[in-house]
């Protein structure tokens, strides 16, 4: 008989690999730097034959993909827009990202987070510039992204809001 070489893949959180095969559904794990000092996140998704997971699915994903999509939101320059990983640590990062990814979000930040959902509080930034920060829980295990902005531009924008309205 032939027999197949396969070269085996080293698991890293491994503790994000069998939560989609307990729970059943797609997991994002923990932001980590790979070979070569690379940051990736792992995404991982159960593949189920008749109601059974026999396979995890794992894509990684760089930052620069999810950056993009900050981006693409049309954050206004004053804010921070950011998005965080199950464990508190930044993915992604409108500004300042090169120096604070995988770094642990804001003390604010990481409190909210067990809140889940979505909705407002009062925050600090990283570099410690106080804000209203927005933040909303993915549909997807432990995902969290948060727009924050300094709270003096985003208080003259409610200011004259409410002018242009009375």
């Amino acid at each position: 008989s032939r027999r197949r070489h396969t070269r085996l893949l080293t698991v890293t959180g491994v503790q994000t690999c069998a939560l989609p095969i307990s729970t059943g559904q797609p997991v994002i794990g923990t932001i980590m730097a790979g070979p070569g000092g690379q940051f990736a996140v792992p995404v991982r998704a159960p593949l189920a034959r008749q109601g059974r997971v026999d396979y995890v699915l794992t894509i990684i994903v760089r930052p620069d993909a999810l950056r993009d999509l900050l981006a693409a939101a049309d954050i206004p320059p004053a804010w921070v827009g950011a998005i965080a990983d199950g464990s508190g640590r930044v993915v992604a990062r409108t500004s300042g990202e090169a120096d604070f990814l995988g770094h642990p979000v804001s003390d604010a930040a990481l409190a909210v987070r067990s809140r889940g959902g979505q909705g407002l509080y009062d925050g600090v930034t990283i570099e410690g510039i106080p804000t209203v920060s927005a933040y909303a829980a993915s549909a997807h295990r432990d995902a969290r992204s948060c727009g924050r902005g300094a709270r003096e531009p985003i208080e003259r924008q409610l200011r004259e809001i409410g002018r242009a309205h009375v």
